[in-house]
C-alpha cells in the first residue's frame, strides 16, 4: 500500500513520514485523503520523478487495484 511505503520509505531516509511528504509535495495536501484509495495526479507524477516507480506501480499500490481480487464485482 502506498501509505506504508512512504512510511517505509521515509524511515530508510531517517525523516518523519509527514515531514517527507511536506518537503516533496509541497503544494499538495497528501495526507488529507486516504491515501491509499485516492490519490492526486499531481502526486503521481512527483512520485515518478523523484522515485524509480513507474505510474503503473504508483496504481497497483493502491486499494483500488485490489478491487478485483476483494470484492466480486462479476
Amino acid at each position: 500500500m502506498l501509505s506504508s511505503w512512504i512510511f517505509r520509505l521515509s524511515q530508510s531516509h531517517k525523516i518523519k513520514p509527514f515531514s517527507f511528504t511536506k518537503f516533496y509535495f509541497k503544494e499538495t495536501a497528501f495526507w488529507n485523503r486516504d491515501v491509499d484509495k485516492f490519490i492526486y495526479g499531481t502526486v503521481i507524477e512527483q512520485l515518478t520523478q523523484i522515485t524509480p516507480l513507474s505510474k503503473n506501480d504508483i496504481l497497483n499500490l493502491h486499494l483500488i487495484s485490489y478491487k478485483d481480487i476483494v470484492f466480486n464485482t462479476r
